[in-house]
């Protein structure tokens, strides 16, 4: 648990990403809003887990700008795979809930 919302966690790390030392340091900058789903909140009530294959999508999206719907886990990780292969790369989840 790294704190309830409004502490200024995404605002650090937007910060942090900006900073020209870690655009230096990392070829790949990658940042996925994991929970920017309409039916989120249906979601954490009903305690249901993430969608991996639609976060997957995500990072794929926002890593290439390729919005391309693969279909099977195996697709996305292999695409996942060749895009971040041999690249330092930071990859921020932001707004992921655990409740």
């Amino acid at each position: 648990r790294v704190g309830m919302g409004g502490l200024g966690k995404t605002t650090l790390a937007q910060l942090i990403c900006r900073d020209e030392r870690v655009k230096e340091h990392f070829k790949l900058l990658i940042w996925v809003c994991v929970s920017d789903d309409l039916d989120f909140a249906k979601h954490i009530q009903k305690k249901r887990e993430y969608d991996v294959a639609k976060v997957a999508r995500k990072i794929i999206a926002s890593a290439t700008g390729d919005g391309r719907n693969l279909e099977t886990m195996e697709s996305l990780q292999r695409l996942l795979r060749e895009v971040v292969s041999g690249k330092k790369y930071l990859l921020v989840l932001d707004d992921v809930w655990n409740e």
